[in-house]
């Protein structure tokens, strides 16, 4: 649920956030700064990294509360998971900041962030198991982020991996981040 939480954070609300400031003229403000592109672009990327942050710091607080009171058990390294859903949030925050961009109507860009957050969790293993789906679909499934934070998920809380372990889906990741951060920054214009 970490998963698709992090997606509804940066794709939706992020992408409304951004669609909202481009429309009200917010971005062309921001450019009679004597800051670059880059740096204007990246503190959007940073501010939905936060809000994201926030929310995954909180889940495994409360996870890491309740587990002394119920027999959930998230693996033996929780701090390892709170670790994955922080650099799964740093990935994902650019995506936000990139659909935001291609948008004005900030409504459409809810709408069409939640969209993108379904498939994404769909198709990515979030609501059930990729090893129960065709072998078409598992390898179409290595298109998105979800799957490989999944993996290392699925790694650190199952079979109680190590690092080591995970680091693969871990590269995936912040390849997955630096893509949809070039996209993000070309996206965004604020001219």
């Amino acid at each position: 649920y970490a998963t698709l939480f992090v997606l509804v954070i940066t794709l939706t609300y992020g992408a409304a956030y951004i669609a909202g400031e481009r429309r009200s003229g917010v971005l062309r403000r921001l450019v009679t700064s004597p800051f670059s592109r880059g740096v204007i672009v990246g503190g959007k990327i940073l501010g939905r990294f936060v809000v994201s942050a926030l929310q995954v710091s909180g889940l495994v607080g409360v996870a890491a509360v309740a587990r002394i009171w119920t027999n959930v058990d998230l693996g033996g390294n929780l701090l390892g998971v709170w670790g994955v859903l922080l650099i799964y949030s740093a990935c994902v925050a650019p995506l936000g900041v990139a659909l935001g961009a291609l948008l004005i109507d900030r409504d459409r860009a809810a709408n069409i962030g939640v969209l993108m957050t379904m498939a994404m969790a769909a198709f990515g293993g979030c609501w059930w198991p990729l090893e129960i789906v065709s072998g078409s679909l598992r390898t179409f499934a290595l298109a998105f982020p979800t799957t490989w934070v999944m993996r290392a998920l699925h790694g650190l809380i199952s079979f109680g991996h190590d690092w080591k372990a995970i680091s693969p889906s871990l590269f995936v990741l912040v390849l997955f981040g630096l893509a949809f951060t070039t996209l993000a920054i070309r996206s965004l214009r604020v001219e």
